[in-house]
């Protein structure tokens, strides 16, 4: 009886210790922390920062939904509000990239269903991103026609989410290389910084080389961030040896729920390999982390900024937006912003 107490005791003892082993080997795989003490402190810090926001709005009551569809139909003074803000942070990136000596295209990627709820928000945003490309005389693509020329559930991840899909990616990246294809795409001479590049360019930390796993609807993909902090399959090389493409946009331009490999900016390498591509983009994110993340780039020698602009974008600056998602979080809530959730019962 003794005898078969300690086998059972003992198999018990493996198991569990083969599943500790196992547990830490995949935790240490998958997380860009080195500690689980370090993973645990990462999410109190999380816990207790959301302890701290201002600006959140009630869950009861209008739903996101509502305020969504009362935004793009009768925002009236507060939508001119926000159009004037966003213009204001848009002639600022401008200039920024005109002193770089970059040229600046602008792509619209839809991001609602042709039957979504949602959709009311995709007119008056192309149609003002295309009114603010012809104030500034800037290039732009509207990427809507060539989506709309396949099924919806082939270009995006439909029925789960509305981000682009391998094939969506793909139709994105085929359109820009064959505008791109239009002109001859000379390098600018460049001095690469003798220290190299800093490791925090992009949002992401000094992750060079590691794998992360993001999460979405339940399944894993893998997320591989580079030496400067970007989403990118290799480092960044010094000298620069070819044209340099900066992509600045949020999870459609980061390529949320699809590999490295197969987000739009990593595809337009493969089409052009005259070019290479760095992916700025940042989930949830609008034109002031946009222009945030360009003010670092002043000494990467680019010669092209892609800047992607989609139908949250002007919605993502609201107040309660900026503060989860933004890389400059809000100080107060604008009069506008209050009188307009007031006026739909969210204040």
């Amino acid at each position: 009886m003794k005898t078969w107490a300690k086998l059972t005791a003992s198999i018990v003892f493996f198991f569990l210790l083969g599943e500790l082993l196992c547990y830490t080997y995949y935790f240490h795989k998958n997380s860009r922390v080195n500690f689980g003490w370090e993973k645990a402190f990462h999410k109190f810090n999380y816990l207790a920062s959301r302890e701290s926001l201002r600006f959140q709005l009630p869950s009861d009551g209008v739903g996101k939904e509502i305020i969504w569809k009362k935004f793009f139909t009768e925002g009236g003074d507060y939508m001119k509000f926000v159009q004037k803000e966003f213009d204001n942070k848009f002639h600022q990136l401008l200039t920024l990239a005109n002193s770089f000596e970059a040229k600046l295209l602008l792509i619209y990627i839809p991001q609602t269903g042709p039957d979504s709820f949602y959709n009311c928000s995709e007119k008056p945003s192309k149609d003002y991103f295309r009114m603010l490309a012809q104030k500034y005389q800037t290039p732009f693509l509207d990427l809507s026609d060539e989506l709309a020329k396949h099924k919806y559930e082939h270009t995006t991840l439909y029925p789960g989410d509305n981000h682009l899909s391998r094939f969506g990616n793909y139709l994105v990246a085929e359109r820009i290389s064959a505008y791109l294809s239009e002109f001859q795409l000379v390098p600018s001479i460049h001095r690469d910084p003798e220290s190299g590049y800093p490791e925090d360019l992009g949002h992401f930390g000094a992750y060079s080389g590691s794998y992360a796993t993001a999460h979405y609807r339940g399944a894993a993909y893998e997320v591989l961030i580079n030496n400067i902090g970007i989403r990118g399959v290799q480092d960044l090389e010094t000298p620069k040896k070819s044209y340099r493409v900066a992509c600045l946009g949020d999870s459609f331009t980061f390529g949320h729920g699809v590999l490295n490999e197969h987000t739009y900016p990593h595809l337009l390498e493969n089409l052009r390999g005259d070019c290479e591509f760095l992916n700025f983009g940042i989930p949830g994110t609008t034109i002031t982390s946009h222009l945030d993340i360009l003010k670092k780039l002043d000494k990467l020698g680019l010669d092209l900024i892609i800047l992607e602009f989609g139908d949250s974008d002007l919605i993502d600056l609201m107040t309660h937006r900026q503060e989860i998602f933004s890389r400059i979080k809000p100080s107060e809530r604008p009069a506008e912003e209050y009188e307009f959730l007031k006026r739909i019962g969210k204040i």
